[in-house]
């Protein structure tokens, strides 16, 4: 196990070395790191919906009822990504 995770560290050392923020090319060029992610969201993935229950009345744009402070929202992940 420790080799894995001392070969991702070893990835973003190299590539990141001591830049204060990442570009896109350096998020591009963690091949391996990407898949370490890859593989933990494949064996452990998200759940499909999120609940969440409203924890103060909350009044959303357009014409749309106040929400109470019961209610249980749903919140669908697959349809929050392309």
């Amino acid at each position: 196990m420790c080799r894995f995770r001392c070969q991702a560290h070893e990835e973003v050392d190299r590539v990141l070395g001591d830049k204060p923020a990442p570009s896109v090319a350096d998020y591009m060029a963690l091949k391996y790191t990407m898949r370490c992610v890859n593989e933990s969201m494949r064996l452990y993935p998200h759940p499909p919906v999120l609940l969440r229950r409203a924890m103060v009345p909350d009044e959303l744009p357009g014409a749309c009822p106040e929400i109470p402070v019961t209610l249980l929202d749903l919140i669908s992940c697959f349809a929050t990504h392309d």
